[in-house]
């Protein structure tokens, strides 16, 4: 039983009149589907309707909700099947008349089958001709190409080359660059001024004690036999070795070369010292500081 009441819906909905009729029903009356389906109770307000029984209450009329939808759809159905017939018609006319016109015109204006076949071969001639001559355009356009992509690889490369080299030059100006401060840095007297705490091994002996040095002579502060009064000849900075050098004359005409590890705030040394050639003795030197002197 609801299978066929259903299937009576059915049939009733795909009516052309019952369908036109609901078509032209929403079209006309648009305002009532979208305000009850798209709008809410805050949206209505503000045009002026309390509810959606508001908004259909409002905009309610016979000729709109009733009279205006039928005629459409009434119109559609009865009208437009004979529109259609019409213009399908109107086209077997005109479809008629021009294939009589085309059947006259090649009645009265034969043209003889060879004119054709020679029009046709000339035809044929020019555009083998003129698609020999794209051809050969062609290949010219594409061995010039070859060409500039030739030598936009060339010049690719030299530009790559030259980019390397640039790098290495800079790579070797920095090098330079950070040899030369260090040598300015490293060889610069007045950072090994003042006075230091040294321990040095001479002749198996553990020395200490403390140092002045100037620019001129480095003398010791305690009395000691093996530390003697010395005469500064070169101070500098060895980069290969990234080692300062300290070569001095002592006052028995002993030679002394240093050769030491600078710490960064150049508050330490420590490296060995050679006395007249002599194996080579570790040794340290502590600068101190304002503090440590008072």
């Amino acid at each position: 039983m609801f299978k066929e009441f259903f299937k009576d819906i059915k049939d009733r909905l795909t009516s052309p009149l019952i369908s036109s009729f609901i078509i032209s029903w929403l079209v006309i009356n648009w305002k009532v589907p979208i305000g009850l389906f798209f709008y809410k109770n805050q949206e209505l307000s503000a045009d002026y309707y309390k509810s959606p029984i508001d908004l259909i209450t409002k905009v309610y009329s016979p000729f709109y909700f009733i009279l205006l939808p039928l005629f459409t759809s009434c119109l559609y159905v009865f009208c437009y099947p004979w529109i259609k017939n019409l213009i399908h018609f109107y086209q077997l006319l005109v479809n008629k008349n021009k294939e009589d016109i085309t059947i006259k015109m090649t009645s009265e204006n034969t043209v003889q089958m060879h004119i054709l076949y020679d029009i046709k071969r000339q035809y044929k001639e020019k555009e083998t001709e003129l698609s020999i001559l794209l051809r050969s355009e062609q290949e010219k356009y594409l061995e010039k190409l070859d060409g500039i992509n030739t030598n936009i690889t060339a010049l690719q490369e030299e530009v790559n080359s030259l980019k390397s080299i640039n790098r290495e030059l800079t790579f070797t100006k920095d090098t330079l660059d950070k040899q030369l401060s260090d040598i300015n840095y490293y060889s610069n007297l007045s950072n090994i001024q003042g006075k230091w705490e040294y321990k040095v091994t001479v002749k198996t002996q553990q020395l200490s004690g403390y140092l002045n040095i100037t620019d001129k002579t480095i003398t010791p502060t305690t009395v000691d036999p093996e530390i003697r009064e010395r005469t500064l000849i070169t101070f500098g900075w060895i980069a290969k070795e990234q080692r300062i050098i300290i070569f001095s004359k002592g006052t028995a005409n002993e030679i002394y070369l240093e050769k030491l590890e600078a710490s960064p705030d150049f508050r330490y040394l420590f490296g060995t010292v050679s006395i007249n050639g002599s194996n080579e003795e570790p040794c340290s030197y502590k600068k101190l500081t304002k503090e440590e002197l008072t």
